[in-house]
């Protein structure tokens, strides 16, 4: 798989945010002599536009958009890579009008009373710079987080005003309409997430029917359908929401640890929060709300050769894949810190692939190297999921080794 078609979503994002200035230069140079500091300040104003609305439109969890960008999590990076563009390019537009107009720059926008476009802009402006460094930069638990990030609506509302009141290039022609259809749309995505995502996506409605601890900080649930029954692959995920009034209703992702054939969805949950630390307390027959499946773990991996490498409770994806494996050659490193922490152990030997545990506390920090000397590297595809600092380092370690990135996969998922 080449680099361009694991990164399709980026490029076309990018050249949709870039359209704007190609036909802004040539609406330009139609009147003679470009002022490059008046151009550079509309052109970055407008690709930031287009940043800024692929943010909210990318929110949406569409099944399309994931398919395009090659899985949820893919998805979730580039959604934030969004904001952070939208964010280089927006803050540059007062800098350069600042530039070019110097002491005249402040009489230009007031009275704010006769300018409601500059009005709009700068309070666009200023919500949006605020939101998005608590969001990018600022640690908050993820219900104040989701409500801070509901004032982007109010953001981009007042960025379009800005955009179709004030005298420019978007005042008639392509620009107009290119610019209001991405408003438009990133508009309709706001209200489809925050005020009709939970009326018009279907969620699945399951029945908690076990909770064991299956280790003192990990522990599996097990769900039962109580009118339809989800359908998914292997490695994939769903978000989940537990009805119970010990827990908050916020969604958590979990991958499913059960094999599509099973009767009962499985996860597992490891204590990392209050959250997590509140489902081990859970109580069966519990209503669960099930959205998804989403993700694409495996599904581009073709080798009937491969290595899965699993850090701690990455283990998941894996377990759910072990009935899958019938035609390929299969080795499987579980990386855990201590032995307690091996899991599902009898399972994963009956399967049929090549287990290897490795624990770190008694030999180490996992790297290429001793992968080496336990499992060949060459020729097969390379599958890791675990804590992401990990999997990144393992991968240039497999890159200098000459396996090809086109080669490794792993997901790198967040929910913010």
């Amino acid at each position: 798989m080449n680099l361009i078609r694991r990164n399709i979503g980026m490029f076309i994002m990018i050249i949709f945010a870039l359209i704007p200035s190609i036909f802004l230069y040539q609406e330009t140079i139609k009147f003679g002599e470009v002022n490059y500091l008046i151009f550079f300040s509309k052109a970055v104003a407008l690709s930031g536009i287009v940043f800024y609305c692929f943010n909210f439109i990318l929110s949406t969890r569409a099944k399309f958009l994931e398919n395009i960008f090659m899985g949820l999590d893919k998805l979730y990076i580039s959604h934030r890579l969004a904001g952070i563009f939208a964010l280089i390019f927006l803050i540059q537009h007062p800098l350069l009008l600042l530039l070019r107009y110097g002491d005249k720059f402040i009489s230009l926008i007031l009275p704010p009373e006769k300018n409601l476009d500059v009005v709009a802009g700068l309070l666009a402006f200023d919500i949006f710079i605020i939101v998005l460094v608590i969001t990018l930069f600022i640690s908050v638990r993820y219900n104040k987080w989701k409500g801070i990030h509901k004032f982007l609506g109010l953001s981009l509302f007042l960025a379009s005003i800005h955009v179709f009141l004030i005298p420019s290039n978007t005042s008639a022609g392509f620009l107009r309409y290119y610019i209001l259809g991405f408003c438009v749309l990133a508009l309709i995505s706001y209200v489809y997430r925050t005020l009709l995502f939970k009326l018009l996506v279907k969620r699945y409605t399951y029945l908690v029917k076990s909770v064991v601890n299956i280790t003192e900080d990990i522990t599996e649930i097990s769900l039962k359908e109580i009118d339809k029954k989800m359908e998914y692959k292997p490695g994939q995920f769903a978000f989940y929401s537990f009805q119970s009034k010990y827990i908050t209703d916020e969604i958590h992702p979990f991958s499913f640890v059960s094999n599509p054939k099973d009767e009962l969805i499985k996860i597992i949950a490891k204590r990392s929060g209050d959250y997590t630390e509140r489902l081990h307390g859970l109580n069966p027959d519990t209503l669960v709300k099930v959205e998804g499946p989403y993700g694409a773990f495996g599904k581009y991996a073709k080798r009937n050769k491969q290595l899965w490498i699993a850090g701690g409770i990455g283990i998941t994806p894996f377990l759910s894949m072990l009935k899958e494996v019938s035609n390929k050659e299969i080795t499987l490193i579980h990386v855990v810190s201590v032995e307690e922490h091996l899991i599902y152990q009898n399972e994963i030997k009956d399967s049929g692939i090549k287990y290897i545990p490795y624990i770190s506390k008694k030999e180490g920090r996992i790297d290429v190297g001793k992968i080496m000397k336990l499992t060949p590297i060459k020729d097969l595809d390379i599958l890791m999921c675990g804590p992401l600092p990990m999997m990144k380092d393992l991968k240039k370690q497999f890159k200098k080794q000459g396996v090809s990135g086109n080669n490794i996969f792993f997901e790198d998922f967040a929910l913010k």
